[in-house]
């Protein structure tokens, strides 16, 4: 189990964004704006609950634009399970990995 420390003083690296097709269009557009925003980037883990709120803050921009389109769930996995190390941030059904960063070498 992390303590608070270990959890909001890690950094995170956003390597793989899992998509499928035939999602629906609201779910398309904030994967795609996140995979272009997040991927491959190291995130703080206190900065974590601020990627959520920015994805929703999007999903908000997008529906105002067009509400037609049919709003969709985002949130950040829970840590800790068999593999503490690996978080996701879902967005519908599809989502965004992160893996825990071990150390920097410089």
């Amino acid at each position: 189990m992390s303590t608070y420390l270990e959890e909001n003083y890690s950094r995170w690296f956003v390597y793989e964004a899992y998509t499928y097709a035939g999602a629906p269009k609201m779910e398309d557009a904030l994967m795609t704006w996140a995979s272009v925003n997040y991927l491959h980037c190291i995130i703080a883990g206190e900065a974590l609950d601020t990627i959520v709120e920015k994805i929703y803050a999007k999903q908000e921009e997008l529906w105002n634009e067009n509400k037609r389109l049919n709003k969709v769930s985002v949130s950040l996995s829970k840590p800790g399970g068999f593999d503490t190390g690996l978080r996701r941030i879902y967005i519908g059904h599809q989502h965004l990995v992160l893996r825990k960063v071990k150390d920097e070498i410089l």
